[in-house]
């Protein structure tokens, strides 16, 4: 007998009770052998994201934002500037994980848009490894939306950054 999700009858509890051991993890960094080849990938990519066609924009977005080269980056941009928020979510969170000023300058950009634009940018502000990404995510502490600024205190109280410290201060009474 198998659960819905074709595991066996008592499978996740077997895990809590006894935990599968990993006994290393390992980062696969995969480079183009033709650098050439995967900048018109990345083009094509982005050509078709910016279509009006939403079966063509909605796989190369998810294309785009699973390519770690930072030659995305001004793509990612563009799908921030679509204000279509089928391509500027992927599109933000995405850029939240370049530690690159391009990246946190692209976000920055959604701090003027609608409240889920700047949900999902203070998300990806606040999980940067960009030091200019503080910057940027103070920006957002007085934001008229709750659920904004919810996510800025949470992405400050993770953060070591003395800045964010203040932040956290600022926002207590809120």
């Amino acid at each position: 007998h198998t659960t819905a999700k074709g595991f066996p009858d008592g499978f996740a509890q077997s895990l809590k009770e006894k935990p599968l051991p990993v006994q290393e993890t390992k980062n696969l960094v995969v480079q183009p052998a033709d650098e050439h080849a995967m900048k018109a990938l990345i083009q094509n990519y982005s050509e078709e994201m910016l279509s009006r066609d939403e079966r063509r924009a909605q796989p190369a977005i998810m294309r785009l934002t699973v390519i770690d080269d930072p030659a995305v980056i001004p793509f990612l941009v563009m799908a921030v500037q679509t204000g279509d928020s089928g391509l500027y979510v992927p599109a933000l969170s995405r850029l939240g994980e370049f530690d690159d000023e391009r990246a946190v300058d692209g976000i920055v950009q959604a701090l003027t848009m609608s409240v889920s634009a700047r949900h999902a940018a203070a998300c990806a502000l606040a999980g940067s490894k960009n030091a200019k990404a503080v910057d940027a995510l103070v920006k957002l502490k007085s934001d008229p939306d709750d659920s904004v600024r919810v996510t800025v205190a949470q992405g400050a109280a993770r953060s070591d950054k003395p800045e964010t410290r203040e932040i956290l201060r600022e926002m207590v009474d809120d």
